[in-house]
């Protein structure tokens, strides 16, 4: 049985028993592997784009006998996907602006999914941008670390809802605190109101951070958070302690603290109202 990581047992424990799957970049083929020898699919194809991976990934399947399961091809992209082939699609292991590049240069194909298993390694913000603004429900999502490195996996629902934070239930708690505990947050109401009844503040987070990663208080994600925190505050320190002013520098200096802002009130929603 082929033993996969962290992060690719985490995508493979997503797809549902009994799903015929579609994976695009599939590099080695290992969920593939895996998924077939467990007996949870039925069938796998296997596409990438480069020569070297698919070969690779034809080798593996040969090995533990798998051939007859597992068609392998060359594609770039879903260009080389006939539409009803597969019932489940996992684009994993390219950055976020490529996964919608790629669901963007089919979104016929990829609608036609009953499902989609999606793991950004950078950029997952234009990516759940990208989802909402074309109905593609962010229904689940998971945030992993694997070898210190951290890994967002959505499950996409084409046509479905998204799970959203509950806001409103946030700013409730929020009025509900006494004077006494925000000043021990060293938080302001009216500053944190501000940002919870804030829409663009909103989409924007969950943009970022995912919506169900917010809404379920992710520890994992809030340790993240909370790292890139402190290494956000660290370069923001740098850039006022600099003697050059200019004016890239300041615009930057304004970005990062929306940035910072946005991290310390998740934070804060994290610790005392999610």
């Amino acid at each position: 049985m082929i033993k996969l990581s962290k992060r690719l047992a985490a995508i493979a424990d997503m797809v549902p028993q009994g799903s015929r799957l579609v994976d695009v970049g599939c590099d080695h083929a290992y969920i593939d592997i895996a998924l077939l020898q467990e007996g949870r699919i039925p069938h796998a194809l296997a596409m990438d784009v480069a020569d070297g991976p698919l070969a690779i990934a034809r080798q593996n399947i040969s090995l533990v006998g798998l051939d007859g399961q597992c068609e392998v091809r060359k594609s770039n992209g879903l260009s080389a996907y006939r539409k009803g082939e597969g019932d489940v699609l996992v684009i994993a292991g390219m950055g976020g602006i490529l996964i919608q590049s790629i669901l963007s240069d089919a979104p016929e194909k990829a609608e036609s999914f009953r499902e989609l298993i999606l793991s950004p390694h950078r950029e997952p913000w234009v990516l759940r941008s990208y989802l909402t603004a074309n109905g593609m429900g962010i229904c689940e999502e998971r945030f992993i670390e694997d070898d210190g490195k951290f890994y967002p996996i959505l499950r996409v629902i084409p046509g479905g809802e998204s799970v959203h934070p509950d806001w409103d239930q946030c700013i409730l708690r929020l009025l509900q605190m006494s004077d006494e505990e925000l000043s021990q947050a060293h938080v302001r109401r009216e500053t944190v109101l501000e940002l919870l009844r804030d829409c663009a503040f909103r989409s924007s987070a969950e943009a970022v951070y995912g919506p169900c990663l917010i809404r379920s208080n992710d520890k994992i994600l809030f340790n993240f958070v909370a790292q890139s925190l402190k290494a956000k505050l660290a370069v923001y320190n740098k850039l006022n302690e600099a003697s050059e002013r200019s004016t890239a520098a300041d615009r930057r200096r304004v970005e990062m603290l929306s940035e910072i802002g946005m991290m310390q009130t998740l934070l804060f929603m994290h610790e005392f109202l999610l």
